[in-house]
């Protein structure tokens, strides 16, 4: 009989333990649960860490969902380089700073004769080393794709300067019969330059202003077309090395 009654009160007393057991459990789940979901959101839009960190969060969302495709293999989860690493008002140059003789090169991407005249500035740089060779812009209307080339080469020096821009310069030149969109993005790539932002920057046309100064920059010198040598700031009368060099010594004859 003291086995009988005995055992209701074992078994309660099991229960009670097992239901205290259980409150103490939940309890310290829900304390948990509280204490995770604030480690998010203690603090305001206006903590310097926090703000910080998340809108750098929101620009790397923001940018992978609206950036299309990547058009050459590593692009993938790239982000924007910035645009204005160097400064693109000043001319893509080769050359001491502080050279006696200046000659600017009015160029279009997509002329063949460019491609051609490309070699002048290299033999220049080679028998003048004091000479300094600058690029300018000029790209022809009856070329479809050699504005979108200049701004792409802009966006090039804007990234890297000009070891950039020269490196570029010389890819489109290699490829100037086949000249599109997807192929100096990934011309970009071959130069280590970001393609995302190459990308970003011929959408939204954002050097097109840097090279219409260039364009009317010759314009107003009477350029009919390209390639076009200006030396210390004289045009000269062709575009044959000799004529070049020629204006190069005239403009410096204490060689």
């Amino acid at each position: 009989m003291a086995w009988d009654q005995g055992t209701p009160r074992s078994a309660l007393a099991l229960e009670l333990a097992l239901a205290l057991g259980l409150a103490l459990a939940l309890g310290v789940a829900l304390a948990l649960g509280v204490a995770l979901s604030g480690c998010g959101a203690t603090a305001t839009p206006g903590s310097p860490v926090d703000d910080s960190e998340g809108t750098a969060g929101a620009h790397q969302d923001t940018e992978a969902t609206s950036s299309p495709a990547p058009d050459a293999p590593g692009e993938a989860g790239e982000q924007a380089a910035p645009s204005a690493r160097f400064d693109t008002s000043e001319l893509p140059s080769q050359g001491p700073s502080d050279a006696a003789v200046v000659v600017d090169v009015f160029s279009d991407f997509e002329c063949p004769y460019c491609g051609l005249a490309r070699r002048h500035t290299a033999r220049l740089l080679e028998d003048f080393p004091s000479v300094r060779v600058r690029y300018r812009h000029f790209p022809l209307a009856g070329h479809p794709h050699s504005g979108m080339a200049a701004e792409a080469s802009v966006e090039a020096y804007a990234q890297g300067g000009n070891e950039a821009f020269w490196c570029f310069h010389d890819q489109v030149f290699d490829h100037q019969r086949s000249l599109s969109r997807a192929l100096l993005l990934n011309l970009a790539t071959r130069c280590e330059l970001s393609a995302t932002a190459m990308r970003q920057a011929l959408a939204d046309h954002r050097h097109q202003q840097r090279v219409d100064q260039d364009r009317a920059a010759g314009e107003a010198l009477g350029l009919q077309g390209t390639p076009t040598f200006l030396v210390n700031g004289t045009l000269v009368a062709g575009a044959d090395y000799n004529d070049v060099e020629e204006a190069v010594d005239h403009a410096h004859p204490r060689w």
